[in-house]
């Protein structure tokens, strides 16, 4: 069963767990926490930690699994990564506030996802911390979406959801280990392309970027692909949905944020919204205002 709202309070840190659920595979849970303070952890769990940041990323975090890398060595972790259980990790982040769909996932059942020759290879533990796969995505959307706002049957739809978005990453970080980092993107040349999404998503293409990093569309779109498992196309688009909803967390206009978000006309951003968000741009704006 959904259970209530709990909170707590230390000197650094604030959070309020606004809905959770316990399931056969685990737990979820809408958690939103405030930091006084950088930061700085190091811990590990006996459960598979997956997680979708909510609000936008204003610095990037940095992660260090302890057990597998040097000490100095930190990767950057996206809005979305899955900590394996029993690894040991040193994360830091600068995040004033903090709104994430947290699920922890017992051992078992997602060793049986992740099939028993799956290895955690270098290149899957950097994957891990930055899951750039769309389905994941939205189906993680889908389960914060029903614990903010449970129907019928609320406990079924979401323990499906979960497992569905397992499966699909498992085949995610499946699928990047078969590819490897073979015909990846030099570093300059991906840096090109994070600059200058970053920079103006709305207003990027893959056109653009493919000339300044001096590859013809298909080269790019190939190495793109295969550093970070997904198309450079969803990456824009990821980037874009990303500006959006900054821009309706503020109280932009549907039309305005649109237009700045690069899409064609209001209707065709709502699809895109919603397909990625899980709720329409104007339900979205208006559940953000009515929290501040």
């Amino acid at each position: 069963m959904l259970r209530p709202r709990r909170s707590g309070l230390s000197s650094a840190r604030a959070y309020e767990i606004e809905a959770e659920l316990e399931m056969d595979l685990g737990r979820v849970a809408l958690v939103h926490e405030r930091f006084a303070t950088p930061l700085d952890i190091y811990g590990s769990s006996g459960t598979y930690h997956l997680q979708l940041s909510m609000l936008p990323l204003t610095r990037t975090s940095i992660s260090c699994y302890s057990d597998h890398w040097n000490p100095n060595r930190f990767e950057p972790m996206g809005d979305i990564f899955i900590l394996p259980a029993r690894s040991s990790t040193h994360t830091m982040a600068w995040c004033a506030e903090q709104r994430s769909l947290v699920c922890s996932i017992d051992p078992a059942r997602a060793d049986a996802w992740l099939g028993a020759d799956f290895e955690w290879t270098d290149g899957s533990l950097v994957r891990s911390l930055n899951v750039a796969s769309p389905e994941v995505r939205r189906l993680l959307h889908r389960v914060a979406a029903e614990l903010e706002n449970p129907g019928h049957a609320s406990r079924i739809l979401i323990e499906a959801l979960v497992t569905q978005a397992c499966v699909e990453l498992s085949r995610y970080l499946r699928e990047q280990n078969d590819q490897g980092a073979k015909g990846g993107l030099a570093p300059w040349r991906m840096r090109i392309v994070e600059q200058e999404v970053a920079r103006n998503p709305g207003r990027a293409s893959v056109e653009g970027i493919a000339q300044k990093c001096g590859f013809s569309v298909r080269q790019l779109s190939r190495a793109f692909r295969a550093s970070r498992g997904q198309t450079l196309a969803d990456y824009i688009a990821g980037h874009r949905i990303g500006l959006a909803r900054e821009m309706l967390e503020d109280g932009a206009s549907i039309k305005h944020t649109a237009h700045a978000a690069g899409y064609s006309s209001p209707c065709n951003f709502a699809t895109a919204f919603q397909r990625e968000i899980g709720c329409t741009p104007r339900v979205y704006r208006a559940r953000q205002l009515g929290r501040a």
